[in-house]
């Protein structure tokens, strides 16, 4: 999260956007928007959390059901994705069905789910993001 805040501060920063600011951080987001404000607490005027993840949910929370026969499988993707297999077996088109988008928009997110690096991202993603969860201490406070 710190990488994110701060990256996020340099981007501001480089673009000329002067704060305050802001901040809008859907689920994981709202992990990072917290810890820009922590970080930068004069640059920012406000945050609107939706749907978000806390800091200390991975301790606090029940392991999701299933969530290790994911991993397995998210694994299994990382090798076979780079081959065309993922992608010829349609293994991630159930994720479509989560959507109900018009079929050109389907199209390109299928696109999207089968380029040769989605499982990697995601996986890495998720490792990375595990730490921001699962603080020992309280998140910093909102005022």
């Amino acid at each position: 999260a710190d990488v994110v805040a701060r990256r996020l501060h340099a981007l501001l920063g480089a673009a000329g956007l002067e704060g305050p600011y802001v901040l809008v951080g859907m689920s994981a987001g709202g992990v990072y928007v917290r810890t820009f404000r922590k970080l930068y607490l004069t640059d920012v005027a406000g945050l609107v959390l939706v749907d978000s993840s806390h800091e200390q949910q991975g301790l606090r929370l029940p392991a999701m059901a299933g969530s290790e026969q994911t991993d397995r499988l998210l694994a299994l993707c990382v090798w076979l994705q780079p081959l065309g297999l993922v992608r010829m077996l349609g293994a991630l088109d159930t994720i479509l069905d989560d959507y109900d988008l018009p079929p050109a928009a389907r199209e390109v997110f299928r696109a999207n789910l089968n380029q040769s690096h989605t499982c990697r991202t995601m996986r890495d993603e998720l490792a990375g993001f595990m730490p921001d969860v699962r603080q020992a201490g309280p998140p910093a406070t909102l005022g």
